[in-house]
């Protein structure tokens, strides 16, 4: 089985070991080369974790589910930069002092404004002022030929961009999957069970569900 060492890798997945189960079943572990992400695949169920990032509770899909999944995130990645975002991040700062910047990024490939800092406890500028409404689909529209479209995110009541409303997001149902999706971040839900999924991360799950399928077709 491969150690944590051999598993450092630059590779979009990397195989990290099999076990078995005492019903007999086979366990096959995997995680992305930067090791922000793992899987592990057992009977069709795949329990996907994050290591690094917005760490959630994880959540289990299937193997079935994994392909319309993989479907609509591709979509999502053509969708997204269409939308605004407005967000704080400590990223560029020197960590552990509570620095961190507030952006307002408008649509499209144009530069984000920092509109705020924060440092040492001490805030300059002036914060965001909106909040973010769900508008509901109704009747829901179909996208990617996968998944509902249920409700559109706008941001309204800011100083920057659009105050009427600016949109940030959408939600969508994929079976009983929901996904929240916003410009810098896509959530995936069941129940109570999340995880944000980064940028780049649908071939992580792509590989994956190729190397599971072409296990299951040598057996």
């Amino acid at each position: 089985m491969a150690t944590d060492e051999d598993c450092e890798s630059d590779d979009v997945l990397v195989t990290c070991g099999r076990r078995w189960r005492a019903d007999g079943i086979p366990v096959n572990s995997y995680r992305c080369g930067w090791n922000r992400i793992r899987a592990r695949v057992a009977a069709g169920d795949v329990r996907l974790t994050r290591n690094l990032g917005r760490v959630g509770t994880g959540i289990s899909v299937s193997l079935d589910e994994l392909e319309p999944l993989i479907t609509l995130l591709r979509w999502y990645g053509t969708q997204r930069l269409s939308w605004s975002a407005f967000y704080w991040s400590g990223h560029g700062h020197v960590p552990g002092w509570g620095c961190a910047g507030a952006y307002y990024q408008p649509p499209g490939d144009a530069r984000q404004v920092e509109v705020a800092s924060k440092a040492y406890g001490k805030l300059r500028g002036e914060d965001f002022t909106g909040e973010d409404v769900r508008i509901r689909v109704d009747p829901p529209e179909r996208v990617a030929d996968v998944a509902d479209l249920v409700a559109r995110i706008v941001r309204k009541g800011e100083r920057f961009g659009n105050r009427a409303g600016e949109q940030v997001g959408a939600v969508y149902h994929l079976g009983t999957l929901v996904i929240d999706a916003k410009r810098m971040e896509l959530v995936l839900q069941r129940g109570k069970e999340w995880i944000s999924l980064e940028d780049g991360e649908d071939l992580f799950l792509e590989r994956l569900l190729s190397i599971e399928r072409a296990l299951a077709s040598s057996r």
